[in-house]
Order: structure tokens, then C-alpha cells, then sequence
């Protein structure tokens, strides 16, 4: 007895022909009938009935096709087990729309001894993020967001059995502009300030959270965009303002865009790791996580 002759007779089972399973396995009937009477007489007992009409599986027949499928999709798992291996090592990531979090994750690929084939990295808001790791689409999460509201995260994390750990807190609060917009001539801009102006803001995160630590009156014009991208072209283009954390200011400054400081602002924003917490953590994930702390004690020490 051995799996492929298992195999065959699965088929013969599914299609109830023995010409039929011999053809979809690229054998001759005479062979997979000698097959099956082999089978029968090393197990003593008759699997299949014959007759004009077609063939019948006997009941000893059909409970042991039932053990026979079985053994075939443990042989099946035994075969995969290297390759499921390297996909339980494989990073598999949301996170933030964060110049900085891309290149820390794209940095550590670069740098690792092993690239592995089917690593994950997705961009998506705070919600989002929540809901891939709840479903387990993704085992590791990355959020940027207003300090203030981490809380309000941290206890939605624990609500689901998730794990949540602050990576950094303390980063400063920038508004970013075009070079042309009225605010430009000045060194820093205070909330005040920026009440005259219309905003963008991320669609991605809760409306509430963010006109209440941004203080936006309903006067103002908001542009709700859901991606860094739209951010920087809708700045560019006209002018909105966007309040945004530092890591973001190399990224900005690149695009032609400008930045200044927020006068007598009191809110800042962190970084927060969410986690399977009831799962073992593969030593690729380790590595990345102690990459990512070391990458943020370098940026803000």
C-alpha cells in the first residue's frame, strides 16, 4: 500500500469509474484495476463491486476511503512542511501611511541574511489595521497616531485578544504646506493661525479624533484624502495645510513642500505595535521588531 495507490483509488471513489480515475492520472484501466485487486488482497477484503452497470463500493469500502482520505492530506501537510515554514517566518505587516515605517520595513529586507518569497506589507488606517489583525490576516500592525488617543486603541486591542506596545511616543506635530501659501513666511504657526486656512486630513483616521486635537472649526474647508500621496499632491496643487508627526518632514521636503513648527501645540504623536498575543512569535518577526526599536531610538534620541 502506498499514497499514490491511495490517491488512485480516492479518484475512482469521486468519479465512480475506474476508466475515468485511470485517465485523469495518465495510467491504463488494466493497471489501476490490478492496482485495486492487489489492494484488496493485501488488505483481505473487497473494496469494490463489479458489475455491468458500473461498480459499488462495498461499506468495508467506503469507511476505509474514509481513512484513506485522511492519510493523503497528512501526506499531503508532511510534504508542505517547509514551505509552511517559510511562510510562518514571513513578515506579514500593516501599518501606517509612514515613509519612515516603508523604509525601516524595506531596509531590514535589504539587510537580512534570507529574503523570503511571500512577505506582506500593507498601508492602512487605524481601523483597518485593527480589523487584519483581528481577522488574522496579518500578524503584526503599526499604528501612528495622536498620543492622546492610543488609549482608546490600546482597549479596542484588548478587547480582541490582541497585543498592544508603544514603540515611541513624544514625536513632535508639524504643519506642512506649499511654498506659496501665506503661512510660509512665517517661522512658526500657532493653532490660531491655522484657523483661516482649510486642512486635509486622513480619511483613515477617526473625523472626531482628529478636529478635536486639531481644534478645526466648522468654518473650515476639509479635504478628507486616504493616502500620504494624495496628501502631498493636494499641497502642492493649492493651499491646504496638513498637520502631520516629524518622521514624515524628509519625505515632505522632498516633494517641495515645506514645513514648520506648531507654536505652543501640547499634542504629539507615537508609534504602537499591535500583536497576536497568543501566538508563538517566529524569530524573523523578533528581528524585525528589535530593528524597527533600534531605527526609532536612532530617528529621536
Amino acid at each position: 500500500m502506498n499514497i499514490e495507490h491511495l490517491e488512485y483509488l480516492l479518484e475512482v471513489y469521486n468519479c465512480g469509474s475506474i476508466n475515468k480515475a485511470a485517465k485523469y492520472h495518465y495510467i491504463s484501466q488494466s493497471h489501476l484495476s490490478k492496482i485495486i485487486k492487489n489492494l484488496e488482497n493485501e488488505l483481505g477484503y473487497t473494496l469494490i463491486i463489479r458489475s455491468k452497470s458500473g461498480l459499488t463500493f462495498t461499506h468495508a469500502g467506503t469507511v476505509f476511503i474514509k481513512s484513506a482520505e485522511k492519510i493523503v492530506q497528512e501526506s499531503n501537510n508532511i510534504r508542505k512542511i517547509p514551505e509552511q515554514l517559510e511562510k510562518d517566518e514571513a513578515l506579514s505587516i500593516v501599518c501606517s501611511s509612514d515613509p519612515f515605517l516603508l523604509n525601516t520595513f524595506f531596509d531590514f529586507r535589504r539587510m537580512a541574511s534570507k529574503i523570503h518569497s511571500n512577505e506582506t506589507l500593507e498601508e492602512a488606517g487605524l481601523r483597518i489595521i485593527l480589523q487584519r489583525l483581528i481577522s488574522k490576516e496579518r500578524n503584526l500592525g503599526i499604528m501612528a497616531m495622536f498620543e492622546q488617543k492610543a488609549e482608546k486603541y490600546r482597549k479596542l486591542a484588548e478587547k480582541y485578544g490582541l497585543g498592544f506596545e508603544t514603540l515611541q511616543t513624544h514625536i513632535p506635530m508639524i504643519v506642512v504646506m506649499n511654498p506659496r501659501h501665506p503661512l510660509a513666511k512665517k517661522e512658526a504657526i500657532r493653532l490660531e493661525d491655522m484657523a483661516k486656512y482649510d486642512f486635509i486630513v486622513d480619511s483613515n483616521v477617526d473625523n472626531d479624533d482628529t478636529k478635536t486635537v486639531l481644534q478645526i472649526n466648522s468654518e473650515q474647508n476639509v479635504l478628507h484624502v486616504s493616502s500620504l500621496a494624495c496628501t502631498v499632491m493636494a499641497l502642492k496643487k493649492s493651499n491646504y495645510i496638513a498637520v502631520k508627526n516629524q518622521t514624515l518632514m524628509q519625505h515632505v521636503i522632498e516633494n517641495g513642500l515645506i514645513t514648520r513648527e506648531i507654536e505652543g501645540f501640547e499634542e504629539y504623536s507615537g508609534i504602537y505595535l499591535l500583536h497576536q498575543k497568543n501566538k508563538p512569535v517566529p524569530a524573523r518577526e523578533k528581528q524585525f521588531i528589535a530593528y524597527l526599536k533600534k531605527q526609532l531610538c536612532i530617528q529621536f534620541r
